[in-house]
């Protein structure tokens, strides 16, 4: 009975893996070029995923492909990148936490830049309340953060967790 859905279970699963190969040259040009040294292309790259910015910014480094080594982000790298993040709308607040590293959210931080520094998009439970206005609940885990705002991604703002 599984022998006629085996070809149609490989293809799916082949096609599954299958990457746009344009986009996976763009990743590596961007991942291997000094980020002030991106050209107008890869910018739009970045200023397209918020993602790609925040990893190639999280790195701290890119890869040479000569050296087949990290080198790590000069200044203006690091200017060239916090340009573009400020274009996904981080705030200063988010990118003084980034620089830290040594946190993954603080008081003050959107929820874009809570994202940046996770790496991810955490889950959120959304609330409104009439007089508090809106109240999201991203869940880390085990732990929780607490954001008020706006009810949009750069209008929520960290005040608590636990």
């Amino acid at each position: 009975m599984l022998k006629p859905l085996l070809p149609l279970v490989a293809a799916i699963s082949i096609s599954a893996c299958n990457v746009n190969p344009e986009l996976a040259a763009m990743q590596l040009s961007v991942m291997q070029t000094p980020p002030a040294q991106l050209n107008a292309t890869q910018i739009a790259h970045l200023s397209g995923s918020l993602f790609e910015t925040c990893r190639a910014y999280n790195l701290g480094s890119y890869a040479n492909p000569q050296t087949k080594t990290r080198v790590a982000h000069t200044a203006a790298d690091v200017r060239k990148l916090e340009s573009i993040l400020r274009r996904h709308g981080l705030t200063g607040r988010d990118l003084e936490l980034l620089r830290s590293r040594d946190r993954s959210f603080g008081t003050g931080q959107t929820f874009r830049g809570l994202t940046c520094s996770l790496g991810y998009a955490p889950r959120v439970n959304r609330a409104f309340y009439p007089g508090t206005g809106h109240n999201w609940q991203a869940i880390l885990g085990s732990q929780y953060v607490y954001l008020r705002g706006d009810g949009s991604e750069t209008g929520m703002k960290v005040y608590a967790w636990n």
